[in-house]
Order: structure tokens, then sequence, then C-alpha cells
């Protein structure tokens, strides 16, 4: 896992990095390996979805509501 291979990376920062790699396999049409990332994202943040939940309100409250968007919609993919 990332976290052996890069001890000096907080969770958060692990966390992220499957998130935009989970991103461009979807993009690639790599589905499965965009699941394996969506789930190795909890497995390694369990705060994930909290604190990008709470990002989104933020961005909605200061009239981001497209990226406010774009957060949750991703969110919604760690539930499938």
């Amino acid at each position: 896992m990332a976290l052996s291979i890069v001890p000096q990376c907080s969770a958060e920062e692990i966390a992220e990095y499957y998130m935009h790699r989970s991103l461009i396999f979807e993009a690639l049409g790599m589905l499965d390996h965009s699941k394996r990332d969506l789930q190795r994202i909890l497995a390694t943040d369990p705060l994930f979805i909290q604190r990008y939940h709470e990002m989104a309100i933020d961005l909605d409250t200061n009239g981001q509501e497209a990226r406010a968007r774009q957060i949750r919609e991703f969110i919604l993919k760690l539930y499938i």
C-alpha cells in the first residue's frame, strides 16, 4: 500500500492522491481500478467524507455552488 512506500505523507495526503488517481482511472474507463482507489480513500482516511462535506458547505456559503456540487458528486461515488 502507498503508506508503506511514502511514510512521510499524512493519511489525508494519501487519500487525496487516491482521489485524484481514481478520477484519472474513471476518465480512462478503468472503472475497476477507480473503484479500488475509492475504497482505499476510506481505508486510508476515515474522515475523508466528513472533511470534504464540510468543504462543500463552505463553498456553498461562499457562492461557489458548482465546485460544491462537484465535491458532493465525488463523495457519492464513495457510497457505491
